[in-house]
């Protein structure tokens, strides 16, 4: 008898998940086939919904995606979600070998999860449990002999190139309005429940006037958009987009009142509330991403904080989103659609592109620039240094 399973932390569970499952179902016709979603998958960050709101969604998709023929053979298994910790994918293994003493077990997985075999715990206990049913995923290249994989096969072509990551981030720029990706009754049950930041884009739409609205939603795509290119996290990346330009609902005059009485910490502040108090914007918007967004990851924050003036210190997170909200569509300005091309190819010439160009409309302007960018630009120059 050979029973299938397959583990994952499915935040949410999409079609890629259900097309690998209907393919190897076809392959291997198994007796039972479980799904194993995790509490805390060990070489991730925790999963953004709960266990119990995960394993409501993966029966929902199972039951609006598979045939009635295939349901007849699929079980979610609460088993790592009821254990309420870590739990190792051999734990679940030895967990289901004993259940089924006389049972092939085969472990279903993306070549992008199979490369990373190594760095599993106990994988010789692994390749004496179980076989690996591996789905394709374009481009990625896996070195079966350097990833030591267990006795395997592949199923017949290549899945879509989705992730629960790249979901979570159009959902949050979206609002959940539509998701082709997922069934629609996981997408409806996302939007009841409010998960994955779903109801931040009209909490957002609340606070902008309708034009700083569409440019926060035009550079938020765009964020995602560089992100995706240059192997950075895209649902950062839409977070940070989605709140760059909250610090716009307070009025410009008001902006220097709310730096005070909020004692945020701006280098130059009086001379900003002399000169110039919009260059305040970015630092009320990672205020008010903090204190009513809730916001504590520290690299979307600083992307926040600096994307307007720049810093010294810019992570390469912090310079694409930088260059992402010059270039960004709605941008008219000459150098908008070249610095766009150049961020689809090289987000570092980019970045100093948009540098160059943001000094360069001041000075023709004959207005003040902050030490922040000054001190930048000669950073760059001078040690031509983007790190």
């Amino acid at each position: 008898m050979d029973v299938l399973v397959f583990g994952g932390s499915f935040d949410p569970p999409h079609d890629c998940h259900v097309k690998m499952l209907r393919a190897a179902l076809k392959k291997l016709r198994p007796a039972t086939a479980y799904i194993v979603a995790a509490h805390h998958s060990p070489l991730k960050s925790a999963a953004q919904a709960g266990g119990r709101a995960r394993l409501q969604m993966v029966r929902t998709a199972l039951r609006e995606r598979l045939t009635n023929a295939e349901l007849k053979k699929v079980r979610v298994l609460e088993f790592e979600v009821l254990r309420n910790r870590m739990t190792y994918t051999y734990e679940t293994l030895r967990y289901l070998s004993k259940r089924h003493p006389s049972a092939r077990l085969y472990f279903l997985l993306g070549s992008d999860t199979a490369a990373g075999f190594r760095d599993w715990k106990k994988t010789s206990e692994i390749r004496d449990l179980c076989r690996f049913i591996i789905g394709r995923r374009p481009g990625v290249e896996l070195n079966v002999e350097k990833a030591g994989l267990p006795k395997h096969a592949f199923l017949k072509g290549i899945f879509p190139d989705v992730s629960s990551t790249e979901i979570r981030a159009r959902l949050i720029i979206t609002g959940g309005v539509s998701c082709p990706d997922l069934a629609p009754g996981v997408l409806k049950h996302i939007r009841s429940k409010k998960l994955y930041q779903t109801e931040l884009r009209a909490r957002v739409q609340k606070l902008l006037g309708p034009g700083r609205f569409a440019h926060t939603v035009s550079m938020a795509e765009t964020s995602v958009l560089l992100a995706r290119r240059h192997g950075m996290d895209v649902e950062r990346a839409a977070l940070a987009g989605m709140l760059h330009d909250v610090g716009r609902s307070v009025p410009t005059e008001k902006m220097t009142q709310y730096v005070r009485d909020n004692r945020l910490d701006v280098s130059l502040s009086s001379q900003i509330a002399k000169r110039q108090p919009m260059l305040f914007h970015a630092h009320i918007s990672e205020d008010i991403a903090r204190r009513r967004f809730g916001v504590s990851d520290p690299d979307v924050l600083s992307a926040v904080r600096k994307h307007t003036l720049g810093d010294i210190y810019m992570s390469p997170f912090d310079r694409l989103i930088y260059t992402a909200d010059a270039c960004s569509p709605d941008r008219r300005f000459p150098e908008a659609r070249r610095i766009f091309n150049s961020a689809l190819r090289d987000i570092d010439a980019a970045f100093l592109e948009t540098v160059k160009t943001k000094l360069g409309y001041v000075l023709r302007a004959h207005g003040w620039i902050h030490s922040s960018g000054i001190g930048l630009w000669n950073k760059l120059v001078s040690r031509d240094d983007l790190g």
